[in-house]
């Protein structure tokens, strides 16, 4: 008596399996590709002079989004802000600490943003807390880029 499908032919079995997976595998790629958002620019390069770039930085970060400085080096390129709360969704505390770099490259004056970002974590029962760093999602750096180069090309 012959036993069906097993030890004799084994590869009928490993050619279903491909046509089975790949269907799922590649909905599963497509679903988590919509997810995944593009990341946000948090750098970008000027073809124009560093002192246009770094004042046009400066008034940006200092001026026009109320951040108090903490430490800057126009020698070195590098602005640091003091954190500056907010309250998300009315009742979260967040706090965000800008960092900014201005730099001669090939490509022009390059200016890097890095946002820090922390949510306030209160105990329960108590008023104390402490800040927790949480990921920026790229929004506070995109915006302050784009402020910026607005600022170099004379918009407001």
């Amino acid at each position: 008596m012959k036993k069906s499908g097993s030890k004799k032919n084994p590869g009928k079995c490993w050619a279903i399996v491909p046509a089975i997976f790949f269907p799922v595998f590649l909905c599963a790629a497509v679903l988590f590709a919509e997810t995944v958002q593009t990341p946000k620019q948090t750098w970008r390069a000027f073809e124009v002079s560093y002192n246009r770039v770094w004042n046009a930085m400066v008034r940006v970060v200092v001026k026009d989004s109320k951040y108090a400085v903490r430490a800057a080096d126009p020698e070195e390129g590098f602005l640091s802000t003091w954190p500056k709360s907010t309250n998300k969704n009315g009742k979260t505390k967040v706090r965000t600490t800008v960092n900014a770099n201005v730099k001669k490259s090939p490509e022009g004056t390059l200016v890097t943003v890095s946002c820090v970002m922390e949510e306030f974590v209160a105990v329960q029962g108590a008023k104390k807390g402490r800040w927790v760093v949480i990921p920026s999602d790229g929004a506070c750096e995109a915006s302050l880029i784009d402020a910026i180069s607005n600022k170099i090309r004379g918009k407001k």
